[in-house]
Order: structure tokens, then sequence, then C-alpha cells
């Protein structure tokens, strides 16, 4: 997921450098500034997925603090005891661990498997009253969930 977003980003960066660069060449200023506001999008769509959102998540060894790390260069550790809920972000596939002092971490729920499943129902047996209905139950047609446990 990394390697796609980055390079989706350095390709969006570069459409709207060709942009720039021909309006500048022939005296087209709408394709300047749309190009100019391309790039603007693209850098700022590439940070939040690059760097504000986590990419993996793991238990550290005594099972009290869940760690998280981005794609480039953000990492932290929430306690297990303090997260409230998990909750669906407006993006596809994107969850929110939210904490009870109001602080969040966003996640990109990229693959589903045996192991991730572990990690939640491990999580939801160390902090019975996290709410985390959300990350199983299915509506819609974007639906990237975990299947529900049992």
């Amino acid at each position: 997921m990394e390697v796609t977003a980055g390079a989706l980003t350095a390709l969006f960066v570069v459409v709207g450098l060709v942009l720039v660069c021909t309006g500048l060449a022939r005296p087209f200023f709408v394709a300047v500034a749309f190009g100019a506001v391309f790039i603007a999008l693209s850098l700022v769509s590439g940070w939040v997925i690059l760097v504000a959102t986590a990419s993996e998540l793991s238990l550290d060894a005594a099972g009290r603090e869940l760690r998280w790390r981005a794609s480039l260069r953000s990492y932290g550790a929430l306690e297990v005891a303090d997260l409230s809920s998990i909750r669906r972000d407006r993006r596809p596939g994107v969850y929110s661990l939210r904490c009870r002092d109001g602080s969040h971490v966003e996640f990109w729920l990229a693959r589903r498997g045996d192991d991730v499943a572990a990690l939640f129902d491990e999580l939801g047996r160390r902090n019975p009253r996290m709410d985390a209905w959300e990350l199983y139950t299915r509506t819609g047609t974007w639906w990237r969930g975990l299947p529900p446990p049992g």
C-alpha cells in the first residue's frame, strides 16, 4: 500500500507540473491555476495517506500498548485501557481508534487475514468496554471490515 500511495502521489504531482508547464508555455493561465491546485491537493492527500494514517498496528509484549506506525515517519502508542471505540472514517477501509480523552489515530485496514482478526479479538479481550461493532458490521458497497467473530 505504501508504494502504491507514494507512486500515485508522485504521478499526480507530475501531472500537475505538466499542466503548469504547458500553461506557461502557451499563455493559458487556466491550465496553470488548475495545475497548481492539482499539485496542492495531491500533496495534501499524499501527506494524509502516508504520514497521518497508520498502516501497521501491533500489541506490545505485555498487551498494554497498541503500537502504530504510518508509512512515513509517524509512529506512536496508545494505552489499550484508554481506547473507547473503533469507528469508520469517511474514507473506504479507514477506521479511527478513539481514546477516552478525545484523541484518535486513523488506520488503514488494508488486509483482513486471521492475524488481523486475532489482533482485534485480543484488543477486545484486554478492553471489553471498547466499542468495535463498526469494524465487524457490513454496510454499503465500500465495506472493508472484518468478518464477525465466531
